[in-house]
């Protein structure tokens, strides 16, 4: 999670976005390429819908059962007829995004969450930001 911030660094220091992270220290046995696609997938879509000024926050919270990690912005938010479809293939909620991407990142992401046991949950509120929430086990 740290690289994939580091790696974003320039995109979020460019919009004087506040970038924050606590992440406890913790170890995960899983295939770390697939994992990096889950994190800079969410990463750069809050730093994507956050406009300039605004925060990102990124935790980690280890227990015995499970890792949660949250990847909360301040960003565009998503009214409820958008958060219903985030994680369909090729669906794209924003008209304002620049119509950059194919659609793919969140279905993408979900499936290797899944396929490692976990899942994804997302609160959003429109112009007030979102908060991705992933848990995954520690193990299978």
């Amino acid at each position: 999670i740290k690289r994939c911030a580091i790696l974003l660094s320039p995109a979020w220091e460019k919009k004087e976005i506040s970038f924050t992270a606590n992440l406890e220290p913790a170890e995960y046995d899983g295939n770390e390429e697939l994992m990096r696609h889950v994190w800079l997938n969410l990463l750069s879509n809050a730093v994507k819908y956050t406009p300039e000024g605004g925060e990102i926050a990124v935790t980690l919270q280890p227990s015995r059962e499970e890792l949660t990690v949250t990847v909360a912005d301040t960003g565009i938010g998503m009214p409820p007829e958008v958060r219903a479809h985030i994680f369909d293939k090729y669906y794209q909620g924003s008209p304002n995004s620049g119509g950059r991407g194919l659609g793919l990142g969140l279905s993408i992401a979900l499936r290797i969450v899944e396929l490692c046991g976990g899942n994804i949950q997302v609160d959003s509120v429109e112009n007030q930001g979102s908060t991705f929430t992933v848990r995954l086990p520690r193990e299978l």
